[in-house]
């Protein structure tokens, strides 16, 4: 809440015969209105106090490739121009918990449902993250050699210092090990 004065109307409110609960959603929604950007999950993306926000520009899904399409769907609902779903369909599918679920297609993400529909899907071709020792397997494998490593996973010194330290205490340990008990 940007002033007192805004705070203190909100407050006062209360006095009218709003309940606790009620103050508190019009001060959350006050907030969410005059910041410019909010991360929740997904789960979240459906209360009611961001209901209540004003639309936001732009919304982002992380995951999306991973997320059943209800809830997809309740973090569009808060946006109004533009929706930016990120996700691998290479990676985890949706997550259910009811196999059966995959007899009406609850399995699938909206990501999925898209990308099947023709919609233009953006492949990154590097990745970040993994010691090419890792990346090597599933570059080769789900990604056809269309995944490249990036630049700071390839230098010498990528993992430091805790490879080092790693690689001094134990040396078997190496960024890829398979440990056999």
């Amino acid at each position: 809440v940007t002033s007192k004065l805004q705070r203190c109307n909100i407050v006062l409110s209360s006095q009218n015969g709003a309940s606790a609960m009620e103050v508190r959603m019009d001060l959350e929604t006050h907030l969410l209105d005059s910041v410019h950007i909010v991360m929740t999950t997904l789960g979240t993306a459906g209360n009611r106090t961001l209901a209540n926000a004003a639309k936001f520009e732009v919304v982002v899904v992380d995951e999306a490739a991973q997320s059943v399409e209800p809830s997809t769907l309740s973090a569009l609902q808060l946006g109004s121009k533009h929706a930016i779903l990120v996700g691998d369909p290479q990676q985890l599918p949706a997550t259910i918990f009811n196999v059966s679920g995959r007899n009406t297609k609850y399995d699938r993400s909206l990501f999925q449902r898209l990308e099947e529909a023709g919609h233009n899907v953006h492949m990154l071709n590097q990745q970040y993250r993994m010691d090419p020792a890792i990346s090597h397997f599933p570059r080769k494998i789900f990604y056809g050699g269309n995944l490249l490593d990036g630049p700071n996973v390839q230098k010498p010194d990528y993992g430091n210092p805790l490879r080092q330290m790693l690689l001094r205490q134990v040396p078997a340990f190496s960024p890829f090990t398979i440990l056999d008990l």
